[in-house]
């Protein structure tokens, strides 16, 4: 994961569909 974990928060789920 290129994002800190404090974003992967409630980006997870967004973070995973851009990567």
């Amino acid at each position: 994961m290129a994002v800190p974990k404090n974003r992967t928060s409630a980006s997870k789920k967004r973070i995973r569909k851009k990567f």
